[in-house]
Protein backbone atom coordinates (compact mmCIF):
# COMPACT_ATOMS: atom_id res chain seq x y z
CA UNK A 1 0.00 0.00 0.00
CA UNK A 2 2.99 2.34 0.12
CA UNK A 3 3.07 2.52 -3.67
CA UNK A 4 6.46 0.90 -4.18
CA UNK A 5 7.53 -1.89 -6.50
CA UNK A 6 9.61 -4.62 -4.85
CA UNK A 7 11.91 -7.43 -5.93
CA UNK A 8 12.71 -10.48 -3.83
CA UNK A 9 16.48 -11.06 -3.89
CA UNK A 10 16.51 -14.32 -1.93
CA UNK A 11 16.60 -12.86 1.56
CA UNK A 12 13.96 -10.13 1.76
CA UNK A 13 11.96 -7.84 -0.57
CA UNK A 14 13.76 -4.65 -1.56
CA UNK A 15 12.21 -1.65 -3.35
CA UNK A 16 12.95 -1.07 -7.03
CA UNK A 17 13.72 2.39 -8.37
CA UNK A 18 10.78 3.01 -10.71
CA UNK A 19 11.03 5.84 -13.24
CA UNK A 20 7.26 5.86 -13.90
CA UNK A 21 6.09 5.51 -10.30
CA UNK A 22 4.59 8.99 -10.06
CA UNK A 23 2.38 8.55 -13.16
CA UNK A 24 1.06 5.25 -11.81
CA UNK A 25 0.47 6.35 -8.22
CA UNK A 26 -1.07 9.71 -9.06
CA UNK A 27 -3.71 8.06 -11.24
CA UNK A 28 -4.34 4.63 -9.75
CA UNK A 29 -7.95 4.10 -8.70
CA UNK A 30 -7.24 3.38 -5.03
CA UNK A 31 -10.74 2.13 -4.20
CA UNK A 32 -10.21 -0.54 -6.85
CA UNK A 33 -6.69 -1.42 -5.63
CA UNK A 34 -7.62 -5.08 -5.05
CA UNK A 35 -7.79 -5.50 -8.82
CA UNK A 36 -4.07 -4.78 -9.33
CA UNK A 37 -2.23 -7.90 -10.45
CA UNK A 38 1.18 -8.88 -11.72
CA UNK A 39 1.96 -11.22 -14.56
CA UNK A 40 5.06 -12.70 -16.06
CA UNK A 41 6.06 -12.55 -19.72
CA UNK A 42 9.07 -14.83 -19.40
CA UNK A 43 9.93 -14.83 -23.11
CA UNK A 44 10.50 -11.05 -22.93
CA UNK A 45 12.19 -10.98 -19.47
CA UNK A 46 9.34 -8.81 -18.20
CA UNK A 47 6.98 -8.47 -15.27
CA UNK A 48 3.75 -6.55 -15.92
CA UNK A 49 1.43 -4.96 -13.38
CA UNK A 50 -2.08 -4.24 -14.63
CA UNK A 51 -4.11 -1.75 -12.63
CA UNK A 52 -7.33 0.30 -12.72
CA UNK A 53 -6.59 3.91 -13.60
CA UNK A 54 -8.93 6.66 -12.40
CA UNK A 55 -8.69 8.32 -15.83
CA UNK A 56 -10.35 5.25 -17.40
CA UNK A 57 -12.81 3.85 -14.85
CA UNK A 58 -12.92 0.97 -12.41
CA UNK A 59 -11.35 -1.92 -14.34
CA UNK A 60 -7.74 -2.71 -15.15
CA UNK A 61 -6.97 -0.45 -18.09
CA UNK A 62 -3.25 0.37 -17.84
CA UNK A 63 0.02 -1.42 -17.29
CA UNK A 64 3.50 -0.91 -15.92
CA UNK A 65 6.24 -3.12 -17.38
CA UNK A 66 9.60 -3.82 -15.78
CA UNK A 67 12.25 -5.52 -17.92
CA UNK A 68 14.54 -7.06 -15.33
CA UNK A 69 17.42 -7.70 -17.77
CA UNK A 70 17.54 -4.16 -19.20
CA UNK A 71 16.37 -2.51 -15.93
CA UNK A 72 13.82 -0.56 -17.99
CA UNK A 73 10.28 0.64 -17.15
CA UNK A 74 7.40 1.47 -19.50
CA UNK A 75 3.68 2.25 -19.22
CA UNK A 76 0.67 2.09 -21.50
CA UNK A 77 -3.01 1.28 -21.87
CA UNK A 78 -4.22 -2.31 -21.96
CA UNK A 79 -7.79 -3.46 -21.28
CA UNK A 80 -7.16 -6.89 -19.72
CA UNK A 81 -8.61 -8.16 -16.44
CA UNK A 82 -6.83 -11.54 -16.39
CA UNK A 83 -3.69 -12.98 -17.95
CA UNK A 84 -2.07 -16.40 -18.27
CA UNK A 85 1.44 -16.60 -19.75
CA UNK A 86 2.11 -19.22 -22.41
CA UNK A 87 2.75 -22.70 -21.08
CA UNK A 88 -0.59 -24.46 -20.67
CA UNK A 89 -1.64 -22.84 -23.93
CA UNK A 90 0.72 -22.11 -26.84
CA UNK A 91 0.25 -18.35 -26.51
CA UNK A 92 -0.44 -15.92 -23.65
CA UNK A 93 -4.17 -15.89 -22.96
CA UNK A 94 -6.07 -12.86 -21.59
CA UNK A 95 -9.64 -11.69 -21.01
CA UNK A 96 -10.83 -8.08 -21.45
CA UNK A 97 -13.51 -6.23 -19.45
CA UNK A 98 -16.20 -7.33 -21.93
CA UNK A 99 -15.37 -11.01 -21.42
CA UNK A 100 -13.62 -11.50 -24.77
CA UNK A 101 -10.74 -13.98 -24.77
CA UNK A 102 -7.51 -12.93 -26.49
CA UNK A 103 -4.58 -15.02 -27.69
CA UNK A 104 -1.55 -12.72 -27.61
CA UNK A 105 1.66 -12.87 -29.65
CA UNK A 106 -0.01 -15.08 -32.26
CA UNK A 107 0.68 -14.34 -35.93
CA UNK A 108 1.19 -10.91 -37.48
CA UNK A 109 -2.42 -9.71 -37.60
CA UNK A 110 -5.12 -8.41 -35.29
CA UNK A 111 -8.01 -10.79 -35.98
CA UNK A 112 -6.93 -10.95 -39.63
CA UNK A 113 -6.48 -7.17 -40.02
CA UNK A 114 -3.42 -4.99 -39.88
CA UNK A 115 -2.14 -4.00 -36.45
CA UNK A 116 -2.05 -0.31 -35.74
CA UNK A 117 0.88 0.99 -33.68
CA UNK A 118 3.09 3.98 -32.96
CA UNK A 119 6.17 4.72 -30.89
CA UNK A 120 7.96 8.00 -30.20
CA UNK A 121 11.28 8.81 -28.61
CA UNK A 122 11.74 11.63 -26.17
CA UNK A 123 13.62 14.68 -27.47
CA UNK A 124 17.35 13.96 -27.45
CA UNK A 125 20.31 16.27 -27.97
CA UNK A 126 24.09 16.48 -28.19
CA UNK A 127 26.14 18.20 -25.50
CA UNK A 128 23.11 19.05 -23.35
CA UNK A 129 21.55 20.99 -26.22
CA UNK A 130 24.55 23.24 -26.75
CA UNK A 131 25.48 21.53 -30.02
CA UNK A 132 23.64 21.49 -33.33
CA UNK A 133 23.01 18.05 -34.81
CA UNK A 134 22.40 17.21 -38.42
CA UNK A 135 20.47 14.13 -39.43
CA UNK A 136 21.32 13.31 -43.02
CA UNK A 137 19.28 10.14 -43.21
CA UNK A 138 18.65 6.70 -41.77
CA UNK A 139 19.00 3.07 -42.78
CA UNK A 140 15.92 0.95 -41.85
CA UNK A 141 16.66 -2.50 -40.52
CA UNK A 142 13.59 -4.61 -39.75
CA UNK A 143 13.56 -8.41 -39.58
CA UNK A 144 10.45 -10.10 -40.96
CA UNK A 145 8.70 -6.79 -41.73
CA UNK A 146 5.02 -7.25 -42.60
CA UNK A 147 3.59 -4.26 -44.49
CA UNK A 148 5.34 -0.97 -43.81
CA UNK A 149 5.68 1.91 -41.41
CA UNK A 150 6.49 5.62 -41.38
CA UNK A 151 9.21 7.61 -39.66
CA UNK A 152 8.68 11.28 -38.77
CA UNK A 153 11.54 13.51 -37.62
CA UNK A 154 10.81 16.52 -35.40
CA UNK A 155 13.70 18.94 -34.92
CA UNK A 156 13.76 21.83 -32.44
CA UNK A 157 15.96 24.91 -32.38
CA UNK A 158 16.04 27.23 -29.35
CA UNK A 159 17.39 30.74 -29.77
CA UNK A 160 16.81 34.32 -28.66
CA UNK A 161 13.57 34.56 -30.64
CA UNK A 162 12.03 31.44 -29.06
CA UNK A 163 11.61 27.81 -30.03
CA UNK A 164 11.36 26.76 -33.66
CA UNK A 165 9.87 23.30 -34.24
CA UNK A 166 10.20 21.73 -37.68
CA UNK A 167 8.80 18.43 -38.91
CA UNK A 168 10.37 16.29 -41.63
CA UNK A 169 8.52 13.38 -43.20
CA UNK A 170 6.77 11.14 -42.63
CA UNK A 171 9.05 8.84 -44.62
CA UNK A 172 7.57 5.55 -45.81
CA UNK A 173 9.51 2.38 -45.07
CA UNK A 174 8.88 -1.09 -46.53
CA UNK A 175 10.94 -4.27 -46.46
CA UNK A 176 13.05 -3.22 -49.48
CA UNK A 177 13.67 0.38 -48.38
CA UNK A 178 17.35 1.27 -48.34
CA UNK A 179 18.92 4.54 -47.22
CA UNK A 180 16.37 7.35 -46.64
CA UNK A 181 17.59 10.94 -47.12
CA UNK A 182 16.36 13.38 -44.46
CA UNK A 183 18.68 16.43 -44.23
CA UNK A 184 17.38 17.92 -40.95
CA UNK A 185 19.23 19.93 -38.32
CA UNK A 186 18.51 21.31 -34.85
CA UNK A 187 19.47 21.21 -31.20
CA UNK A 188 16.93 18.55 -30.23
CA UNK A 189 15.46 15.68 -32.22
CA UNK A 190 12.46 13.41 -31.71
CA UNK A 191 11.62 10.36 -33.86
CA UNK A 192 8.10 8.95 -34.29
CA UNK A 193 7.50 5.53 -35.83
CA UNK A 194 4.00 4.46 -36.86
CA UNK A 195 2.47 1.64 -38.85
Amino acid sequence: NNGKFFVYDGSFPRPLVCTVERDVLDNMSEVQGDKVYALSVASKNEVWWLYPDSRDGNECSRYVIYNFIEDHWSVGTFNRTTWLDKGIFGYPLAVDVNGRVWFHEKDFTENGGARSWSMATAHFDLGDGAEQMRLLGFQPDADDLQGGYTVQVDMRIKNGSGILDRTFGPYNVIATTGWVDVRANGQECKLTFAG
